[in-house]
């Protein structure tokens, strides 16, 4: 008899713990499909920033040296639209770079939006657009 319990009791621990198991997966599985998904936003988050501060940079740097002019900037920008493959992006110079004189502070921003851009975009955890600038002055 005392061996049918004891048999008895090792099954009941064996589907007390497969019960605490099933329990733990239903509590995890969701923050960890959270936290991958949360990891990937990120991800594009970052990449397009990046992008967006490279496209920053080389529009100031066309409209800031010898010759530059607003729409040497312009281009300058919409190339690393088309090359980082950025959709829906906008640009701006705080002055003409034409008008500018030698010593001028010529700032660019550029901005696109993170729904456009990338396949994953909930909101959450990223802002809805990304803005950036870049600043140099005029030779």
């Amino acid at each position: 008899m005392t061996k049918d319990v004891a048999s008895r009791s090792n099954k009941n621990r064996h589907n007390d713990r497969a019960g605490a198991a099933v329990v733990e997966l239903a509590v995890f599985a969701p923050i960890l499909v959270l936290f991958c998904f949360a990891t990937l936003e990120l991800t594009f988050y970052i990449n397009l920033k990046q992008s967006l501060a490279t496209a920053a940079y080389e529009a100031v740097r066309g409209a800031s040296g010898l010759n530059g002019t607003n729409e040497k900037a312009q281009q300058e920008a919409e190339r690393i639209f088309e090359e980082r493959e950025i959709n829906n992006a906008s640009y701006s110079i705080n002055r003409t770079a034409e008008e500018s004189k030698s010593g001028d502070i010529l700032t660019v921003t550029v901005s696109a939006p993170m729904s456009a851009n990338t396949s994953v975009h909930s909101g959450i955890f990223t802002p809805k657009s990304i803005n950036v600038s870049a600043t140099m002055v005029r030779e």
